[in-house]
């Protein structure tokens, strides 16, 4: 083996990531029975931890980090974590092989990953794994390294990155089997995993035939000897239905693409290092980035079908036979880690090799299930205390808020039509996507169907309903007819007649408060700007009185009715952050929906006047508990919250919205009325045919209403 010497100075120039499967179990070693606990975020949402095959068997992810001891770090994170969020009866199995299974495999619990499409996808895909080998054989756990070089390492070599990828790829399944020799941990398995008798010399069954090898997918070639060609070896395996798809490809090192390039190499065939906390530690993270480095500097022929069996023969000799003194593993390993620690001292780290030593021939005189519960109570006692991460439960809370908010795979839809999407799908409804830009979607359950666009449009209202709706002055008149309150209007053209009132200017055909503006009595100049903004963005326009009052938002769906209060956009004080500061803390609150909708407190013109008109600026720090306003509009278009107000506003109220609804009339609307302090009196100032729901299911203060339910309850699913 020979290094380039220009390449010396590069071989720290390296990324790692690190990849741990583990079951949970009971305090008598038997796999979980119960949900993915849910203080460890949403599987299928959060980055760091998720599911594996089973609902008991967690997956824990680290980032890509510049050395090692990062990942290895991070890793560590993750299981205290893991172990503050568990059950407290629950323990996470240190070996690779299963604790106790149930007798049945129904009763081996496959993970769910929820309802959505992409969800139902992975959940479809276990199932068929569990058909293809078993779910016992599913069950079994590991360890996965992620390796890739720098930006530098690659620019040093001059070479296809892909073509170094599958150089050091083809090397290392050569090299596998002093993987197995060195780091083999899984000698033994318990009797409700395989009842047949066990080998005497084994060093790793979850590497043998018996395990992860598969002896289906071990009769085919796969070609590694170029992307192409391993590409097409993969296809036919899923064309031949042997697989489902590439990351069913059960190899000892799989190549992991990006942009039709490998961006880095996952080392897979690792089993769980059971004495060390965490499934591994940092010197054995060193001598597998040694070895992959080793099979870079080392000449990589291409590799042919008769030696690819070969090599996955010796693998499985190694596996079942390891421990055999007759097989001289160890004095055909030395000449290999002489040349890994060369390596190891250019990288100025350490290699760490005599795992089997305390791991495959010390499990092997134990009993299994009593040294497997032993370790995990040490485990979880060192862990335990470790300092909390913050980023780790940030990354659990926003998955369980964004599984909550959204319908994983749909998060570009209208949030509201998400909403209905998922409550269908829960129903067991079929959802078909027909239009995704215009959100319109198709229900079918049986033969019942229903067409629903942006979440509220349906067969239920008519198209006069809507007209009548989006024209402002029309609609007015609708409801003054059968005795409801409105503002009273006047002509653009007489202001001198009404210059003693302040009232509101509006486009007549507009949405989401655009073009809306208050202006003050006696206030020529602003009246004849607030005109002008109107007409842009409608021809006629509407100017009212402007009344007094909270401004509430009444949703009408069929007979029921949730009510939120719209309070202007607004800061709060703590004393320490400037208002251009408490807006942005404000703004990426994660609870707040406007954040995916845009409806965010801005810092443009208007609101920069508004501060002035206070005597403040952005850079003023407010006392503590001082709110203030930065907007005159409560719409949520213009970063206004929405406050649940649906259990205090009394029932009168509600039935004048429902007088609205009925006059127009609309099975669904949204009815915006101003209510004075002393609720004495009230003014509907609009009717709208597109009413959001998500601000009734995520209010700024508040409970989830649910609305979706109320509209697939109207439409009788």
């Amino acid at each position: 083996m020979k290094i380039p010497k220009k390449i010396i100075p590069h071989l720290k120039d390296l990324e790692h990531a690190l990849e741990r499967e583990c079951l949970r179990i009971d305090q008598k070693g038997r796999i979980s029975q119960t949900p993915h606990p849910k203080e460890l975020g949403d599987p299928l949402l959060n980055p760091y931890i998720t599911l594996d095959f089973s609902e008991a068997q967690i997956e824990m992810i680290t980032p890509v980090f510049d050395t090692p001891t990062k990942a290895f770090n991070f890793l560590r994170d993750l299981h205290s974590f893991t172990y503050k969020h568990l059950p407290k009866d629950e323990l996470l199995w240190p070996f690779s092989m299963p604790a106790i299974l149930p007798a049945k495999d129904k009763d081996i619990p496959i993970a769910d990953f929820g309802i959505s499409p992409i969800g139902q996808e992975k959940n479809t895909y276990r199932k068929n794994l569990a058909k293809s080998y078993g779910p016992r054989m599913q069950t079994i756990s590991g360890t996965h390294y992620n390796f890739s070089l720098g930006p530098k390492f690659l620019k040093a070599l001059d070479r296809d990155p892909s073509e170094i990828y599958f150089h050091i790829a083809r090397n290392l399944l050569r090299h596998h089997w002093l993987n197995i020799h060195l780091f083999g941990a899984a000698p033994t398995y318990h009797k409700s995993f395989r009842k047949q008798s066990q080998t005497p010399f084994a060093v790793s069954y979850r590497t043998s035939e018996y395990g992860y090898m598969g002896r289906i997918q071990s009769q085919k070639y796969v070609n590694f000897n170029s992307i192409s060609e391993y590409e097409a070896s993969i296809q036919k395996l899923i064309n031949q239905k042997i697989i489902q798809a590439p990351a069913e490809f059960y190899s000892v090192i799989r190549p992991k693409m990006r942009d039709g390039k490998v961006a880095y190499l996952e080392l897979r065939a690792l089993d769980l290092n059971p004495f060390c906390a965490i499934g591994i530690n940092t010197k054995q993270i060193c001598f597998l980035k040694n070895l992959l480095l080793y099979c870079l500097f080392t000449p990589s022929p291409p590799l042919s079908p008769a030696e690819y069996q070969s090599i996955l023969k010796e693998q499985n000799k190694v596996s079942l036979q390891g421990r055999d003194r007759k097989l001289k593993l160890q004095e055909k390993a030395a000449p290999i880690i002489r040349e890994i620690k060369k390596i190891g001292r250019y990288a100025c780290d350490q290699c760490f090799h005599d795992c089997q030593a305390k791991s495959a021939a010390c499990i092997a005189k134990e009993d299994f299930l009593k040294l497997g519960i032993s370790l995990a109570h040490q485990h979880k006692k060192s862990l335990s205390n470790l300092p909390a991460n913050s980023q780790l439960e940030e990354a659990a809370r926003l998955s369980q808020i964004n599984s909550e908010m959204f319908l994983p795979g749909y998060e570009d839809m209208e949030g509201s039509t998400q909403l209905v999407m998922k409550e269908a799908l829960k129903r067991g409804v079929e959802v078909e996507v027909l239009d995704r830009g215009e959100n319109f979607i198709r229900l079918k359950k049986g033969r019942k169907i229903e067409y629903i666009k942006q979440a509220n449009k349906t067969r239920l209202d008519s198209y006069m309903a809507y007209l009548i709706m989006e024209n402002k002055l029309v609609s007015k008149v609708v409801l003054r007819e059968v005795g409801l309150r409105v503002p009273e209007e006047y002509s653009h053209l007489d202001y001198p007649k009404f210059q003693d009132k302040a009232v509101v200017v509006k486009p007549t055909s507009t949405n989401f408060g655009i073009g809306i503006s208050i202006v003050p009595k006696k206030s020529p100049e602003i009246f004849t700007k607030a005109v002008q903004e109107a007409h842009a963005h409608s021809k006629t326009i509407v100017v009212e009185e402007f009344i007094e009052g909270k401004e509430y938002r009444f949703l009408v769906i069929g007979e029921k009715v949730y009510v939120i209060h719209r309070d202007p956009a607004n800061v709060v004080g703590d004393g320490k952050h400037t208002i251009r500061q408490l807006v942005k803390i404000k703004n990426e609150i994660p609870e707040n929906f406007k954040n995916s909708t845009g409806y965010i407190i801005r810092t443009g013109k208007e609101e920069t006047k508004m501060l002035a008109d206070q005597k403040l600026t952005w850079s003023t720090v407010l006392p503590r508990n001082k709110k203030i306003y930065l907007h005159h509009t409560s719409n949520l278009h213009n970063g206004g919250d929405p406050i649940d107000f649906t259990d205090q506003m009394p029932a009168r109220f509600k039935k004048i919205a429902l007088q609205a609804a009925r006059a127009v009339p609309a099975e669904i609307c949204g009815i915006d009325m101003i209510i004075p302090k002393d609720m004495r009196s009230y003014a509907i100032i609009e009717i709208n045919f597109n009413p959001a729901l998500q601000m009734h299911n995520f209010p700024f203060q508040g409970q989830n209403r649910q609305t979706e339910k109320a509209v697939l309850d109207l439409l009788g699913f």
